[in-house]
């Protein structure tokens, strides 16, 4: 399960009783638990890191609802990718030693999955969250060596996620795409 709450726990009845909570070892300890946790969910891809193809899941969203027929946009996140080079110069140029400057670059980054189970069942999660009508996303299967092509020609990445090994499946879209926007902090200590 996601999430930094319990199933049995209550929401605190006041702010000082939340702020409480909220800055309590356990609190603390269970949000690190829960970041370190959604950082191995996903990998962001600039290459393919696979020699050999192999299948991946990506998601199309129908345009005009699933009775149009009318083909549909992949499902992309905006991802937070780092400009190393860049952050270097600066910091050499201004005669820093030790990073000061952060730079980076936003692009669109292509959800896929390894496996159809995870499409699937995070298909029906982002049909949920965004309010849409059953059958709106798709499951498109595509060989990786052509994903990672079409990609890399629209100057996109490819996000692929981690089948858990838990049983606990993929993040939900909002977290997904919240984790991939405030990316940075050594590209989350690789």
């Amino acid at each position: 399960m996601w999430g930094l709450l319990d199933a049995n726990s209550q929401v605190p009845n006041s702010p000082l009783a939340l702020l409480k909570r909220m800055t309590s070892p356990e609190f603390l300890a269970r949000a690190v638990a829960e970041e370190e946790k959604l950082e191995r969910s996903y990998r962001v891809h600039e290459g393919c890191p696979w020699p050999a193809p192999r299948p991946l899941y990506v998601l199309a969203l129908s345009e005009g609802g699933p009775a149009s027929g009318a083909p549909g946009a992949l499902h992309t996140l905006r991802t937070r990718l780092p400009l190393a080079g860049v952050q270097d110069e600066l910091n050499q140029a201004m005669g820093w030693s030790s990073p000061r400057i952060a730079c980076s670059r936003v692009a669109d980054g292509v959800v896929a999955f390894q496996t159809l189970v995870a499409a699937e069942a995070y298909a029906a999660e982002l049909e949920e969250a965004r309010g849409l009508p059953q059958a709106s996303v798709a499951v498109v299967e595509t060989a990786s060596h052509a994903l990672f092509r079409s990609t890399a020609a629209a100057q996109a990445v490819v996000v692929v996620l981690a089948d858990e090994a838990d049983g606990s499946g993929p993040p939900g879209p909002l977290q997904l795409a919240g984790a991939l926007l405030r990316r940075t902090r050594e590209e989350r200590l690789k």
